[in-house]
């Protein structure tokens, strides 16, 4: 009878102890949780606020475009007749071939490997861009001193060192 009364209470310790264990376990998911759901809702106010200003942005473009009110509407103008001159170099077909001018052709095509280039190398200097972010930071620069610096919006930069963390 006595010892299967100490069997029963090594039992009952035994189940305690093993509560114990899955109680302490089940706190450390739960911690882990409520982490990964604060990341989750951070990352998405970071993402909604990019995503706003873009918009924004884009409102801001469509309103120069539709010519709405503006103080200097013929210098808006000009600005975007300017920028479609420079991206896209027009080309005059001509009859009579004898009075083709194939330098300026050539010309013409070089401008287009000129802006394929830059392209290209605006594809491979976000590269260079993501690090030079981090070395700014690195050397105690504020999140605008970096926007300014690389011409870029503030959150776009704090988008980035987020997505870093």
């Amino acid at each position: 009878m006595i010892g299967l009364f100490i069997t029963c209470l090594i039992l009952i310790l035994f189940i305690c102890i093993w509560n114990i264990y899955l109680t302490v376990q089940l706190s450390k998911y739960k911690e882990m949780e409520s982490s990964f759901i604060h990341l989750k809702n951070e990352t998405e106010d970071v993402l909604y606020t990019f995503i706003e200003e873009w918009k924004e942005e884009n409102e801001e473009f469509l309103n120069k475009l539709t010519n709405k009110p503006h103080t200097d509407k013929e210098e808006l103008k000009e600005q975007i007749l300017e920028s479609k001159e420079k991206s896209f170099p027009t080309y005059e077909y001509r009859e009579d071939e004898d009075t083709i001018n194939y330098n300026e052709l050539i010309s013409y095509d070089q401008e287009d490997t000129k802006i394929n280039h830059s392209i290209h190398n605006e594809k491979t200097s976000h590269v260079s861009d993501y690090e030079r972010i981090l070395q700014m930071q690195k050397e105690g620069y504020t999140i605008d001193e970096i926007a300014k610096t690389l011409d870029k919006g503030k959150t776009e930069i704090e988008l980035m060192l987020k997505l870093r963390n």
